[in-house]
């Protein structure tokens, strides 16, 4: 393979990874969207703060 080959195949690879990120992220985004819509975000948010809370009473 010549330099221009390598080149060009690194190119796909860099756009196949950046590809995969955009993926990747936009998967997260909905799947906190969905929770955002059924409630479940707010729920998984409430029940943290209630144990994060829980845990400094104990430490007092």
């Amino acid at each position: 393979a010549n330099s221009i080959d390598v080149m060009d195949a690194n190119t796909l690879l860099v756009t196949a990874e950046r590809q995969f990120v955009d993926a990747a992220y936009n998967h997260k985004l909905s799947i906190l969207r969905i929770e955002r819509v059924t409630g479940r975000l707010l729920k998984r948010v409430t029940d943290k703060q209630a144990a994060v809370n829980s845990q400094d009473a104990v430490k007092k």
